[in-house]
């Protein structure tokens, strides 16, 4: 899309206002949400440990020993994924002895009260089974959609650590998935006075109101950059306009007249400009004045140049292209050939060389010859030309002696050679019991074809030579003799 100057500066104002909107909106939100993230880890962490010491150890570690003794013996465990499935209740249904213990109400009930309290969303009881590398609720004071005991989630890999040191229990963390939204969640170890580990504390804390407080103020904040930046802008168009648009309009018309064809017309526009920027516009006012008076010259100059180079590069590409095809046959001679090769070459020194040749000799090519003239050697050789580039359709094909061709196979070719060789002889055994064609065009050919090994072959020639010493060995079993 074509856009005025006057556009594509109001364009440009636009995007950066755009872009310098976007990234303190970014910044911005990434700032809140940093000191909002930080506020709640904290928050989560401290009432975590508080939740741990004020909890009875000793009960808590009987009702974690009730859970882990059911949970360890269960030959199936049922997760938190599979809630609802009928599997997963009667898996629930052998913990039903630790909700009806005293230990278990007695924790219910102070979890509740510090989680009225302190205005939390979850508090509950865990213990960590290492080899299952799970946390397995052992109470949870939920009001609604509580886990029950001996259900269990995977630990996220980033509480690993607690795995190899009890005592670390559940560094504040946030998650965001879709059964629980934004959480702020963080486990403390509950211990007994003997120092052991008994199960942990853990706390979580909805985040999802946070977010969207967090999300308005963001909203407000980008509102007001926008109306602030559209002042800013606006004024920006203005000056722009002003000083930049107006005066290269002006030298765009009076380019424009010249480009119309006449430039006595076009030079008295370059006379009459009236641009007074004292920069680099007004420079390039004094410039087009004074180009007008030596650009025809230049011009007639161009067209005349232009006309003689476009005749001398249509004549090198004429003699580039006559210098590798086969007048006879139209496909490239030796030269091109030779040109690929040095091309493979390089290939080989730098150890990504990956092709396969095929060599192809016409049979009989002095007999023909000898009996029907050289026209008819002639067109056996054009006909064997014709098979060959019939079958290797891909690939290029070399003449590279009187009745000597050479393919060069790389990519799908190369990776199908074997099938694409079999179907040149099948072509040449058709074309052979073909009693309708005369006997020189019932043509016969040998082929025998080397793939590149770097073991073996240093470069292009050791490939040919072995191509050349199976295309030999072929002709020896086809039996040379023929009689038309």
């Amino acid at each position: 899309m074509k856009l005025s100057l006057r556009s594509k500066a109001i364009l440009t104002v636009v995007l950066i206002t755009a872009a310098f909107t976007a990234a303190t909106a970014a910044v911005s939100n990434a700032f809140v949400k940093r000191i909002i993230d930080r506020e709640y880890l904290k928050r989560a962490n401290d009432l975590a440990y508080t939740v741990a010491v004020s909890l009875d150890a000793e009960s808590a570690g009987n009702l974690c020993d009730m859970v882990m003794t059911v949970f360890r013996a269960s030959e199936k465990k049922i997760g938190t994924d599979q809630a609802g499935t009928p599997d997963y209740e009667d898996y629930i249904a052998q913990f039903s002895g630790v909700t009806k213990s005293a230990e278990y109400s007695a924790i219910l009930g102070e979890l509740r009260r510090i989680q009225s309290v302190n205005d939390v969303d979850c508090i509950y009881i865990t213990c960590v089974d290492p080899l299952s590398r799970s946390a397995v609720y052992v109470l949870d004071a939920a009001l609604e959609d509580a886990c029950p005991p001996g259900s269990f989630d995977k630990l996220y890999e980033f509480n690993y650590g607690v795995l190899n040191d009890p005592k670390v229990g559940f560094p504040a963390y946030s998650t965001n998935t879709e059964e629980y939204g934004w959480l702020v969640s963080a486990g403390a170890p509950i211990v007994t006075d003997s120092g052991k580990v008994v199960g942990y504390a853990m706390i979580d804390i909805s985040m999802d109101e946070v977010r969207e407080l967090q999300r308005g103020f963001v909203i407000q904040l980008i509102l007001i950059f926008v109306a602030l930046m559209v002042v800013v802008a606006a004024v920006t168009i203005l000056l722009v306009n002003y000083a930049l648009v107006k005066p290269i309009k002006q030298l765009a018309s009076a380019a424009a007249g010249y480009t119309a064809g006449d430039q006595h017309y076009s030079r008295r526009l370059f006379d009459g400009l009236r641009i007074k920027n004292k920069d680099e516009i007004g420079l390039l006012a004094d410039s087009m004045r004074k180009m007008g008076s030596e650009i025809n010259d230049h011009i007639a100059s161009l067209i005349a140049v232009n006309k003689e180079l476009s005749s001398t590069r249509r004549t090198a590409e004429r003699m580039g292209e006559l210098a590798v095809r086969d007048q006879l046959t139209g496909v490239r001679n030796r030269t091109g050939y030779v040109r690929v090769a040095d091309r493979l070459n390089e290939e080989i020194k730098n150890g990504t060389a990956s092709f396969c040749l095929a060599m192809v000799d016409l049979n009989f090519l002095k007999k023909t010859n000898d009996e029907f003239g050289h026209d008819a050697g002639d067109a056996a050789i054009k006909k064997t030309c014709e098979v060959i580039c019939g079958v290797f359709a891909h690939s290029p094909v070399f003449r590279i002696g009187g009745d000597e061709f050479v393919v060069v196979l790389e990519n799908n070719d190369f990776a199908k050679v074997e099938e694409l060789v079999k179907q040149f002889r099948d072509k040449l055994k058709e074309i052979a019991n073909d009693t309708s064609k005369l006997p020189y065009e019932r043509i016969s050919a040998s082929i025998g074809y080397a793939v590149f090994d770097h073991e073996i072959d240093a470069d292009v020639d050791d490939v040919l030579r072995r191509a050349d010493k199976e295309m030999y060995e072929d002709k020896k079993r086809m039996k040379t003799v023929r009689t038309y």
